[in-house]
């Protein structure tokens, strides 16, 4: 054997670093993002490091080589052959791109870990003592609202193995709107999401601001009920069009 990766499996190694380096990268983006917004490195709970860009791409670049070069080395080629025309990319239509989801994969990450406590950010307005905190509805919707995220984590890694799953991805993408409407529905029923506080304020001043808190929350969750109303709508009206274009109807999908 006279080559590492051979033609065979190039393809497979090729496509897999290039989504393995738009998945770091977006996550990374991230981070950065949380950085500038925050002031502050992120921090671990134990108060780590975090590791570089450039030793996490390094680490994954070999990895990836390395399981090729196995696959190689013992004659496994054929398990990665055995592939569909349903599995490529869709011919017409605008869908994500490999770093936007990239980019939804690491900021659910990021919430994830932040939801469990195993990271933390410096305060925007270190300066003044003000704090704002979780209500207790948040408590009770601890579990849903995690595995609400690693549901959205797992579609979108799915979406970048079977990008050509149009009606997967679609039935997936109504699912996940309906379960956020249901969630968002129990917590607006709470009536306060936040709570504000701060010494020096009297308790008149302190109540106002907490009802402008909770009127902000009010529209905002509104909101997002509504706009995930409107992608659940979309996503149905996408899956009747599939639907149709299967059945030979001039519908397109």
């Amino acid at each position: 054997m006279q080559h590492l990766i051979g033609p065979e499996i190039f393809p497979f190694w090729w496509a897999a670093i290039k989504a393995t380096t738009a998945v770091i990268l977006g996550i990374w983006a991230v981070l950065v993002i949380l950085v500038l917004i925050g002031g502050e490195p992120v921090a671990t709970a134990r108060g780590t490091d975090d590791p570089s860009l450039v030793g996490v791409l390094v680490f994954a670049f070999g990895l990836i080589t390395l399981v090729c070069a196995l696959i190689e080395r013992f004659g496994k080629t054929a398990l990665l052959q055995k592939w569909k025309p349903a599995e490529l990319p869709p011919p017409e239509g605008k869908s994500k791109s490999r770093f936007e989801r990239a980019v939804e994969i690491g900021m659910n990450v990021v919430f994830m870990l932040w939801w469990i406590g195993a990271i933390r950010f410096s305060p925007l307005l270190p300066e003044y003592r003000m704090s704002i905190e979780l209500a207790p509805i948040w408590d009770e919707v601890f579990w849903p609202i995690l595995i609400y995220a690693g549901l959205d984590v797992a579609a979108n890694v799915f979406a970048l193995v079977r990008p050509g799953a149009t009606a997967v991805h679609r039935a997936v993408s109504l699912v996940h709107n309906l379960l956020g409407v249901a969630l968002l529905g129990y917590v607006y029923q709470a009536g306060h999401w936040l709570v504000v506080r701060w010494d020096v304020w009297t308790p008149e001043v302190r109540a106002q601001v907490q009802a402008n808190f909770d009127v902000g929350m009010r529209i905002g969750i509104a909101a997002t009920i509504l706009l995930m109303l409107s992608l659940a709508a979309f996503d149905a009206w996408r899956l009747w069009q599939i639907r149709q274009a299967r059945q030979g109807s001039p519908a397109t999908v």
